[in-house]
């Protein structure tokens, strides 16, 4: 397996291959086994096991394990906080110019709409 990085509440998504179709495999995650439900999903095709983990936090951060008869293969999980912007929303905006000068190329843009 590979190590893991995303961003606060985006999916993070875990595959191991094993050597036969019917092999089990047995998730942990920091150490707790993976009960599947909204949090965790487990997957497994012929080969191929996944284990997504929805709606990352913080709190996910650690090793995910994969168990399969006496093998294990571990990575980490690491998750960046969501930026938050400072809330700060200008409603009004007053452009001014002097009387009797030209001026050029000016512009005014807001997030509904760009006048020039």
């Amino acid at each position: 397996m590979v190590d893991v990085k995303v961003v606060e509440r985006e999916n993070a998504i875990f595959e191991c291959c094993v050597s036969h179709k019917k092999i089990p495999v047995t998730w942990y995650v920091s150490g707790t086994e993976v009960v599947p439900g909204p949090k965790y999903q487990v997957l497994a095709e012929e080969f191929t096991h996944r284990l997504a983990i929805n709606v990352t936090r913080p709190a996910d951060e650690g090793e995910v394990k994969a168990v399969f008869r006496d093998e294990t293969s571990t990575a980490k999980l690491a998750v960046e906080r969501e930026y938050k912007s400072p809330g700060i929303v200008f409603t009004d905006v007053c452009l001014s110019a002097s009387l009797g000068k030209k001026v050029q190329n000016l512009a005014y843009w807001s997030s509904r709409s760009s006048v020039t």
